[in-house]
């Protein structure tokens, strides 16, 4: 990703060090089962969570997978990655999961064109939860580039 691209991406998720709920945004406690939520070799994340340096590595761990699974699934976006269109498909496949299902806006973007690709972003449902974000990232493909979007 650019460096305007991961710092809007930072911001957009927010930075939580401890685990909690991605709809309430509520923090996560002891659970039903009376247990704690814990990952690797028994770490607390309800009560010790992780630290800001842990969560830079996690997220860029998360990045580079994504990119991989991008290169493999769309071969035409291998050597675009660091501009402003490529940060725009690799968000909207850290938060929804599946880019895959942008089919037009994928269509769009393969054939380098911006203006398409912004619309076919804004029409989709990802954009209706969560307009303000999906507007940022709109104007960022109409501008070509961060400083109009943020």
């Amino acid at each position: 990703m650019t460096p305007l691209g991961l710092a809007r991406l930072q911001l957009d998720e927010g930075d939580a060090l401890l685990v909690y709920d991605d709809k309430s945004g509520r923090p996560v406690g002891q659970l039903p089962s009376g247990g704690w939520p814990t990952i690797g070799y028994g770490r607390n994340l309800a009560t010790n969570g992780i630290t800001a340096d842990e969560a830079v590595y996690l997220l860029n761990n998360s990045l580079l997978r994504i990119e991989n699974q991008l290169n493999a699934t769309f071969p035409w976006l291998t050597g675009r990655f660091n501009t402003v269109p490529t940060d725009v498909i690799t968000m909207v496949h850290y938060n929804t999961g599946n880019v895959g299902n942008f089919v037009l806006m994928l269509a769009a973007a393969k054939k380098s064109d911006w203006k398409t690709m912004a619309f076919e972003l804004m029409d989709s449902s990802a954009a209706r939860q969560l307009p303000s974000r999906y507007q940022r990232m709109h104007d960022a493909l109409i501008f070509e580039n961060w400083h109009g979007s943020t």
